[in-house]
């Protein structure tokens, strides 16, 4: 609970959780005597201790707030007496406690970082509050392999945080916010086609096969793939130097396991040809896990450009 009192013109009022409760008239004076002292949570002669009472944020003015004053104190500070509250500095230091090496506001996310002195692993130098409470938190011990987690400076700007420890190992430790890449992809003007098709594109200078896509496959999943290229000699549209074609192939991978190509041939058909000795395939790459896109040239510069379509069925979705 908070309370306030105030006294203002010879009548003393009584507030809780910011809103008036009850008033007394009271022209007392309150000016010490030689030798008073301000006591709290107890009499000034040591009689009736608080012994069974906590108080917290303990103030005094000489000015009295107004009433509205009295309520944005309350509503400000309410978080800080909440069930499970983070609103205290972390810092475990024995001997440099709370000592706070750094701050850094961020308007872009209305976030101020403070960074601190750390004593032991398991606490965390820079922490993050909105207005009064402790949103995140973060250990450089175990981000960035720091000898201790205090930070000496700390830095943030478009929700990006940079700490730095001047320690033996140290370093600098930049935590940049999560980005969901489908959301960003779908908002204004996006550079990939909203055709559902992955688009490659490549050269070659010579006839070796060179992968100008790759398609990656999860665990538990099998695909269909149909990938339809294009091949010409660049800068000459009227060259005999050209393919269209298109391929389809299945694969799939087992969980735990990496990605196989079934024993069926794949359906191949040249659409247009003007040298039998350019060529482009589906490969499966157990490395990467991936299905890669490869086209063979020649010693004319080649363009190429590919458009895949891949349907991706599990047990459970189906999703192109």
């Amino acid at each position: 609970m908070q309370v306030v009192a105030v006294r203002r013109s010879g009548v003393f009022n009584w507030y809780f959780n910011g809103e008036f409760d009850s008033s007394v008239a009271d022209t007392s004076s309150y000016t010490p005597a030689g030798g008073s002292a301000l006591v709290i949570g107890r009499r000034l002669d040591n009689a009736s201790p608080a012994a069974n009472a906590s108080l917290s944020l303990v103030r005094i003015s000489a000015t009295a707030p107004t009433p509205q004053q009295i309520k944005e104190i309350y509503e400000a500070e309410k978080p800080l007496f909440a069930a499970n509250a983070k609103c205290l500095l972390q810092s475990t230091s024995a001997s440099l406690p709370n000592v706070v090496h750094d701050l850094s506001y961020d308007k872009s996310t209305d976030l101020l970082s403070v960074s601190q002195y750390v004593l032991t692993d398991n606490a965390e130098g820079m922490q993050r509050f909105s207005g009064l409470e402790m949103v995140d938190m973060l250990d450089g011990s175990v981000a960035g392999g720091w000898s201790t987690g205090y930070t000496t400076k700390i830095a943030t700007a478009g929700g990006v945080t940079a700490g730095y420890h001047n320690g033996t190992p140290g370093g600098v430790v930049v935590d940049l916010p999560s980005i969901d890449v489908r959301a960003e992809l779908n908002e204004g003007e996006s550079k990939i086609p909203d055709d559902g098709k992955f688009h490659f594109s490549g050269s070659t200078t010579t006839a070796t096969s060179t992968v100008i896509g790759q398609i990656p496959i999860s665990e538990n999943e099998s695909v269909v793939i149909r990938a339809k290229v294009w091949g010409k000699r660049y800068n000459m549209q009227t060259s005999s130097w050209w393919l269209i074609g298109e391929i389809v192939q299945n694969y799939y991978r087992d969980f735990g396991g990496n990605v196989i190509e079934p024993l069926e041939t794949p359906t191949l058909s040249l659409i247009d040809e003007g040298q039998a000795s350019l060529d482009f395939t589906l490969e499966e790459d157990t490395g990467s896990n991936t299905v890669q896109l490869k086209v063979t040239g020649t010693t004319t510069t080649l363009v190429w450009t590919a458009e895949v379509e891949v349907q991706r069925i599990s047990d459970k979705t189906y999703e192109r």
